[in-house]
C-alpha cells in the first residue's frame, strides 16, 4: 500500500478487500469514488489503523475488527502479510505487518531516506507488537511522520439513531474539538456561539439554506453541566426542540455544516469523511460539495463516495475512481477494477446538472 498524503505516497498491498493499491493524495480536496463493493469504505478504514498504529493502539484496533483474518485481504489463507510504505518526498517509513494467532505482529517497520540519489534504511525492529516509531526521539522525520498519522481520523455521521450520542446530552465542557462521529455536537456549537460568532451564524444560515424549516440553534444563558442541541422552527420561535425531533439528515448536514465551516484553527489538519451524501436532499448535496471545496481551501480533504450529485457538483481532476484514470488501478475481491489516482474528467461524471451555489457569510463558489 503506497500513499500520498501533504504529499506523501502510500504503497502497500493486501488490506481487507484490497490486493494492492498506490494512492497519491492531493494538497487540496480530493474524491474516492466507486459502486458499491469496490472498496471505498474500506480504503477509508485504513486510516483507522493507521491512527491507531501511531497511537500504539494497534492490537486494540485489530481485536475490535474481530482480528487478524478480518484486516487481510482473502485472510491469512491468501496473504501472510500487509506491506505499506509511506514516501514523503526524500523520507519514508515502511512496516510489514503479519498475522500471530489473534494478533498483528511487526515483521518489519524502518524510517527511510534518499539522498543524492542514496536510500538509507534505518530499521526500528521486528516482531513487536506495536509500533516503535513514536519511541523515536533523535529522528524529526520520525515525529512528523507519527504526528501526521495521528492527525488521520475519519468523520463519520450515519449513526442518528435514538442511541446515538449526538441526541443526547453531553458535559459542557467536552467542547475542544468535534468529535469524528459529532457525538459532543451540542457543546461544541455553544463553544462556537460563545467565542465565534460569526462563524456560528454562517453554520446556522447554512443548515436553512438546505433545511428551511430551521430557524436556529437555542443555547441557554445558564447551562446546566450538560447540554444537547436545541432549535426552534421558523414558523413557530416561541418552541424549542430537541435533537430527536430533528430528521436523520438534517442533522447529519448540520454535522457536516459544523465540521467543514468551523473556523480553521480548531479544523483538523486533514479531513476525511466516509460517504457524507447518505440522507441528503440533492440541493443539500449541492451545499455540501461547496463546503468541501471551501475547506480544502486551508485544508487537505479526502472524501469517499457513491454521488451522482456530488460528483458533478465537483470540479473536474479532483477525483480518484474507475474510468479514465492517469495512472495505477487496483483489483478488489470482486474483480472490480477501481482507480485510486487522479480521474481525468472531460466533462461531467453524470448525468444532471447542479446549480451554482454560494454559502452564506460572502464564500462563493470558486
Amino acid at each position: 500500500l503506497s500513499i500520498c498524503i501533504h504529499t506523501p505516497f502510500l504503497r502497500g498491498v493486501s488490506f481487507r478487500c484490497r490486493r494492492g493499491v498506490s494512492f497519491g493524495c492531493r494538497l487540496t480536496l480530493n474524491v474516492l469514488i466507486g459502486a458499491n463493493g469496490a472498496g471505498k469504505s474500506n480504503f477509508i478504514g485504513l486510516f483507522h489503523m493507521l491512527a491507531a498504529l501511531a497511537d500504539q493502539r494497534l492490537q486494540r484496533f485489530v481485536a475490535e475488527q474481530d482480528g487478524p483474518d478480518a484486516l487481510l485481504f482473502g485472510s491469512r489463507k491468501r496473504t501472510r502479510s500487509l506491506h505499506a510504505e509511506f514516501v514523503f518526498g526524500s523520507d519514508g517509513y515502511e512496516f510489514s505487518l503479519a498475522p500471530a494467532g489473534n494478533r498483528l505482529l511487526f515483521a518489519d517497520e524502518a524510517t527511510t531516506c534518499r539522498q543524492d540519489g542514496v536510500r538509507t534504511r534505518r530499521t526500528l525492529g521486528n516482531g513487536h507488537g506495536e509500533a516503535h516509531l513514536p519511541d523515536v526521539a533523535d529522528d524529526a522525520f520520525a515525529g512528523y511522520v507519527r504526528s501526521t498519522m495521528r492527525s488521520w481520523r475519519v468523520h463519520h455521521f450515519h449513526d442518528t439513531g435514538a442511541t446515538a450520542p449526538l441526541r443526547h446530552a453531553q458535559a459542557v465542557r467536552d467542547n475542544l474539538v468535534l468529535k469524528t462521529d459529532a457525538g459532543n455536537l451540542g457543546p461544541f456549537l455553544r463553544r462556537l456561539h460563545e467565542q465565534e460568532p460569526d462563524r456560528h451564524r454562517q453554520i446556522v444560515e447554512t443548515v436553512r439554506l438546505a433545511a428551511p424549516f430551521f430557524g436556529g440553534f437555542v443555547h441557554r444563558r445558564n447551562p446546566d453541566e450538560r447540554e444537547e442541541i436545541e432549535w426552534f422552527p421558523t414558523d413557530d420561535p416561541d418552541t424549542v426542540l430537541g435533537p430527536r425531533q430533528i430528521s436523520d439528515g438534517t442533522l447529519r448536514f448540520i454535522c457536516l455544516a459544523t465540521l467543514l465551516l468551523q473556523p480553521a484553527h480548531l479544523r483538523p489538519d486533514r479531513i476525511l469523511i466516509d460517504e457524507p451524501e447518505l440522507g441528503l436532499h440533492p440541493f443539500a448535496i449541492c451545499l455540501l460539495a461547496e463546503m468541501l471545496r471551501q475547506a480544502s481551501d486551508e485544508r487537505q480533504v479526502l472524501v469517499s463516495t457513491q454521488s451522482v450529485e456530488l460528483v458533478n457538483a465537483l470540479e473536474p481532476g479532483r477525483h480518484h475512481g474507475t474510468g479514465g484514470v492517469e495512472e495505477t488501478h487496483h483489483e478488489t475481491a470482486s474483480g472490480l477494477r477501481l482507480g485510486i489516482t487522479t480521474w481525468m474528467t472531460r466533462r461531467s461524471a453524470g448525468d444532471t446538472e447542479s446549480p451554482n451555489v454560494a454559502l452564506p457569510g460572502g464564500i462563493s463558489s470558486a
